[in-house]
């Protein structure tokens, strides 16, 4: 270690530098204050902008509060079935984070409000979630897909 910072000026030696050494730390200095020019700047990646509606936006931000990790929802689908001053009601599909924090899979919801109540309900994947879900919620999950009908591609979030 001592030999390579014999050419700089704290650890001159008495016998001088050798052409050797002196080579080398400039070709190491040029190569140091070149690198940054010569690296490319990647832009960071930013996500493509979301198509959807007011009415959709509304939606996403009530399912949100509903969430463990609202930060990472993640909606692939929202369809909006009603939307005047007595009733909401929508539907759609949703992937976010689980106390794990890993991505629980798209997982369905439905979106009801009247008389000034919002309600919201995720599809139950076997009975004991099923079992688990309170009255209203199951009300919701039977009567919002009455109404609205099935998701198709048309209700799927444009990215």
């Amino acid at each position: 270690m001592r030999r390579f910072f014999a050419c700089t000026s704290m650890y001159m030696p008495t016998g001088g530098c050798s052409a050797s050494n002196a080579k080398i730390i400039a070709l190491l200095i040029a190569v140091g204050l070149t690198a940054p020019a010569m690296a490319k700047a990647v832009p960071p990646r930013k996500p493509a902008p979301l198509t959807y509606s007011k009415k959709q936006d509304f939606i996403a931000r009530i399912v949100r509060m509903k969430l463990i990790d609202p930060d990472s929802a993640i909606f692939s689908a929202i369809k909006v079935c009603s939307f005047d001053e007595t009733s909401k009601m929508a539907m759609g599909i949703v992937n976010s984070k689980n106390r794990f924090g890993g991505y629980a899979g798209n997982k369905p919801f439905y979106y009801l409000e009247s008389n000034g109540t919002n309600e919201v309900a995720f599809a139950a994947d076997n009975m004991d979630e099923y079992l688990s879900l309170t009255e209203e919620e199951r009300e919701i999950s039977r009567k919002v897909p009455e109404v609205c009908g099935r998701l198709t591609a048309q209700d799927m979030i444009q990215r």
